[in-house]
């Protein structure tokens, strides 16, 4: 009988622990995610403007994108839908007889990005690339447009580019993010 009392108890400890231990995890996590970026985000390939500008098309092409030349050394890709549906405005049963002239609209509903990608030579030698995400939302004919820059998309092109030099950040980034 006393084993039944403490059990539940000791469950919900465990339980707490358990909650406690992940918390932790998932902010260490995120220190790595940050330190990563910043390191990213100020990062220098120290290669010639056009052997990175070689590099970068050949990377978008194994990752599935296609682009266009938006300038010198600027390439756009093409929207990438995460989602979409279409939706009717359409009278219901009840009220057909009654709007013979409502007009019918149709929405496409989605949600899709587009990556901007732009090397700088630096004067000092090497070159610099930033990734800029544009999204759009379509929600029943209403449309937010917005853009950031995307470091996730920076360190891919990273790790494919120089995976030493990334695989010595993201060493960086867990010894960081243990440190606390």
């Amino acid at each position: 009988m006393q084993a039944s009392r403490t059990t539940p108890r000791a469950l919900a400890i465990i339980a707490l622990l358990a909650s406690l231990a992940a918390g932790c995890a998932g902010r260490a996590y995120q220190r790595a995610i940050d330190h990563r970026g910043r390191q990213v985000g100020a990062f220098v390939y120290p290669m010639t403007i056009d052997r990175v500008w070689e590099g970068v098309g050949q990377v978008l092409f194994e990752l599935g994108f296609t682009a266009e030349a938006d300038g010198p050394y600027r390439l756009r890709t093409d929207w990438r839908y995460t989602s979409r549906s279409t939706e009717a405005d359409l009278p219901s049963h009840d009220d057909a007889k009654t709007t013979l002239t409502r007009r019918t609209t149709v929405y496409e509903n989605y949600d899709r990005h587009r990556f901007l990608i732009q090397a700088k030579a630096l004067d000092e030698g090497g070159c610099v690339l930033r990734v800029t995400k544009d999204e759009e939302r379509s929600f029943e004919g209403y449309v937010n447009r917005w853009n950031t820059r995307d470091l996730d998309m920076e360190w891919e092109l990273l790790r494919h580019l120089l995976p030493a030099e990334a695989a010595r950040i993201g060493q960086q980034a867990r010894a960081a993010a243990e440190k606390g």
